[in-house]
């Protein structure tokens, strides 16, 4: 299983986050805030192998190695970004609406461009367009 995490941006406004129902199988991202909300970090842990592979794990299973990680960064807060069972590529996104609030997005496509395009226009198409930014790239087995 391949873990990796990233400091994101300290001392950001978090406005908005996308936050999905765990499910099946696959990847999960965790962040950590501090005590004004800003994200501190970010987790995710990923299937790198299909469902008989040594490194594959569900939905949940990912879900709660990133939470045990984000927790383990003695932060003010966690949660959970996001999950899902899909097989494809993911980008995990920042950026700012002309108030300067922060958003975070996760997207996915068949090819990494088509999942940081995706990530991208969900920052745009709820007003966070600018200083956009990719912060996470991975590919992961989920149960399709």
């Amino acid at each position: 299983m391949k873990q990796k995490s990233y400091s994101v941006v300290a001392l950001i406004t978090v406005m908005l986050i996308s936050i999905l129902p765990c499910s099946r199988g696959g990847d999960a991202i965790a962040v950590t805030y501090d005590g004004n909300g800003n994200i501190t970090s970010a987790a995710t842990e990923y299937s790198s192998t299909k469902a008989d592979g040594k490194d594959y794990m569900t939905a949940q299973v990912a879900a709660d190695k990133t939470l045990v990680a984000a927790k383990s960064r003695l932060a003010f807060r966690e949660g959970l970004l996001h999950s899902s069972d899909l097989t494809g590529y993911f980008a995990f996104a920042i950026g700012a609406d002309d108030q300067g609030h922060v958003s975070a997005k996760v997207g996915y496509g068949k090819t990494q461009e088509d999942a940081d395009k995706n990530a991208l226009k969900k920052l745009t198409d709820e007003g966070a367009k600018n200083k956009q930014a990719i912060q996470i790239r991975y590919f992961s087995f989920g149960a399709n």
